[in-house]
């Protein structure tokens, strides 16, 4: 029974990260897999070297950052559980609270 209720709850989970940021400065970003944010990145990258226009520069690097930031937060967390164990949970909250005083920020746009 309590399998089964925190694998729902999981999913919640899930999909609610799934349908919370769709898109960063207007690109379809995946936030639960990197699969699809390689393949876009790969083809903007493609796309400038074609046709040299800067705008495909700037998205396949936005792409290739956001796969960088999945990495570089997959091994802090890693070592913040190893340091402070059941405690990591709280420096997660507090870099959550940065992202969403983050989202508030507006950017010049050119």
């Amino acid at each position: 029974r309590d399998s089964s209720t925190s694998r729902g709850l999981g999913d919640v989970y899930k999909r609610q990260q799934v349908e919370s940021f769709r898109k960063i400065h207007g690109n379809g970003i995946a936030t639960t897999m990197c699969i699809g944010n390689l393949r876009s990145g790969t083809q903007n990258i493609y796309t400038f070297f074609q046709t040299k226009k800067r705008e495909a520069l700037e998205k396949g690097l936005l792409y290739y950052g956001i796969i960088l930031c999945f990495i570089c937060g997959a091994i802090i967390g890693n070592q913040c559980i190893k340091y402070f164990h059941e405690r990591a949970i709280l420096i997660s909250s507090v870099l959550l609270l940065l992202a969403f005083i983050m989202m508030f920020i507006t950017r010049d746009e050119e």
